[in-house]
């Protein structure tokens, strides 16, 4: 992207928002309302801009002692002093993905500044040449960038550690440029980097080119001095699954004696050690907890999956009142989560190494019930790994009632041939099943009712096994009868010639269902 094709993005006019608690400065995107709730209880100040003389703004980001200073600059955002927790190069915690010094023999830069961006391997003299180390120095997966959620913005969040002179004006550092990209891990030179796909610049504003002004918080080699955070939805257009984080650097002065040439061994960028979580969620049609893969396929719905960060057993987000999440711009998902794919399938990237509780969400008027693999899964992330979660499952339960009716006798006889009802006083004997018919779920207060047979009750003769709840498999089986009066004999039977009865089962789940008898 050209400088022209960014100076609408950019607004550097300075001004107060009483929100951050900060005072007058760059305030250039509504992303840092968000990283303003990270520091809303602690004592900062914000990032001033200078003109420097030649056209150009100065960010001057520069933290002296326990100062905790905020930069936002198109919603990438540097933060300097006690806030960066203490891991840094070395801890295990995180570990340099570009590490850099200066050099007199670099033809392009003169001594105390550097050019040059993160790379696995290279034949570029000129990469080769600022490299501190290459074990230090790689490409990294987007997949393997720790992301950080704050009200509800994803962030990618790396390190900077300065080792500059922990005295005066030597501990100063600026970036005269820094471009953030994603592409494939084919590139390895500069040539190579302008296919890559730019999705940020800090140089290219309305009022010239930016400079960030830094310093060394004085915290020791291998203890970071800036978080940086750079909003995942940069790289909407990526494919994480295959794509890589390159940041491309300006740093240092070849004014002679500027107070911003980088004096001191090496400055270099971290990155948190992180891996994935993948994993299936599968409809358990017989509701047992057990994934019979190849046979249990996925719900007909799409789930959200989500890090229970908090372990507080819930999905937190910002709720309009209804206690429903709805994704219509009023409420915001607080954690890290996915939805499943139509396989069933998910995937979550960009997690710090460590423990988690993985869950899925169910919004109360859910018509599945569980899991019924348990209420989470426990997993590991190790760095650089995908850890597979064992199979959610969920249970959507289909309610069904099947009712048939039979006469069983008439006057005595059981022969379906003799069924027949010629005078007053001929016993019609029935006989009502009940089962759950294509259903999958036991039903209760299971009520049969048959309007004809109200001066003889139907009495429920087998199938229930006591515990009154019509179960998966049962059939319960009631009998009752009728006794033609003359008056069946005098109409004929209604007019066509039959005595017609119907029974009629319903239960708390489902309901009414009918069968009808005649003779």
């Amino acid at each position: 992207m050209s400088n022209s094709d960014r100076s609408e993005e950019f607004d550097l006019e300075a001004e107060t928002d009483e929100d951050f608690g900060l005072d007058e400065g760059l305030v250039s995107s509504d992303i840092a309302a968000a990283i303003s709730n990270l520091l809303a209880d602690v004592p900062i100040a914000q990032a001033q801009e200078f003109p420097d003389g030649d056209g150009n703004i100065d960010i001057r980001a520069t933290s002296m002692g326990n100062d905790i200073v905020f930069a936002d600059v198109d919603g990438v955002t540097f933060i300097s002093g006690d806030l960066a927790d203490p891991f840094g190069s070395g801890t295990g915690g995180y570990s340099p993905f570009l590490s850099l010094r200066d050099s007199n023999q670099n033809p392009l830069d003169s001594d105390g500044a550097v050019h040059a961006f993160n790379v696995d391997s290279t034949s570029d003299p000129l990469l080769n040449d600022l490299i501190f180390a290459n074990s230090r120095t790689n490409a990294v997966a987007l997949s393997n960038l720790v992301i950080e959620v704050i009200d509800g913005v994803e962030f990618f969040e790396i390190r900077l550690d300065l080792n500059e002179p922990d005295s005066g004006t030597d501990s100063q550092l600026q970036f005269t440029n820094m471009t953030l990209y994603y592409g494939d891990g084919t590139i390895s030179s500069f040539a190579d980097l302008t296919t890559a796909t730019e999705v940020w610049e800090l140089d290219g504003g309305p009022d010239g080119d930016l400079t960030l002004q830094l310093n060394d918080n004085f915290s020791g080699s291998g203890t970071d001095d800036y978080q940086i955070f750079i909003p995942v939805s940069l790289f909407d257009g990526a494919d994480f699954s295959t794509g890589y984080f390159f940041l491309e650097i300006e740093a240092g002065s070849t004014e002679l004696n500027s107070e911003f040439a980088m004096e001191g061994g090496f400055f270099e960028f971290n990155v948190q050690a992180a891996g994935s979580v993948s994993g299936i969620k599968f409809l358990d049609e017989i509701n047992i907890g057990v994934y019979d893969e190849g046979i249990e396929g996925p719900p007909a719905d799409s789930f959200i999956i989500y890090v229970d960060a908090n372990e507080d057993g819930m999905l937190n987000f910002t709720d309009d009142g209804d206690g429903i999440l709805e994704f219509n711009g009023d409420d915001i998902i607080l954690e890290r989560y996915t939805e499943t794919e139509l396989d069933g399938s998910y995937i979550i990237t960009g997690l710090a190494e460590g423990t988690y509780q993985i869950r899925e969400y169910l919004p109360p008027d859910s018509p599945y019930e569980g899991p019924t693999t348990g209420d989470f899964e426990t997993v590991t992330v190790i760095e650089d790994t995908n850890t597979v979660v064992d199979p959610i499952g969920n249970f959507l339960p289909v309610p069904d009632i099947d009712i048939t009716k039979e006469v069983t006798s008439v006057d005595g006889s059981m022969d379906p041939l003799d069924f027949t009802v010629d005078e007053a006083g001929d016993v019609i004997e029935y006989q009502i099943s009940v089962t759950t018919g294509t259903g999958n779920v036991d039903l209760t207060n299971v009520v049969v009712t048959d309007p004809l047979l109200s001066g003889a009750p139907l009495v429920l003769v087998s199938g229930d096994d006591g515990d009154n709840v019509l179960e998966l498999g049962e059939t319960w089986i009631y009998d009752g009868s009728y006794t033609a009066t003359q008056g069946d004999i005098n109409d004929n039977g209604g007019g066509n010639g039959l005595i017609d009865n119907t029974a009629s089962a319903t239960s708390d789940q489902v309901g009414p269902v009918n069968a009808s008898a005649a003779v």
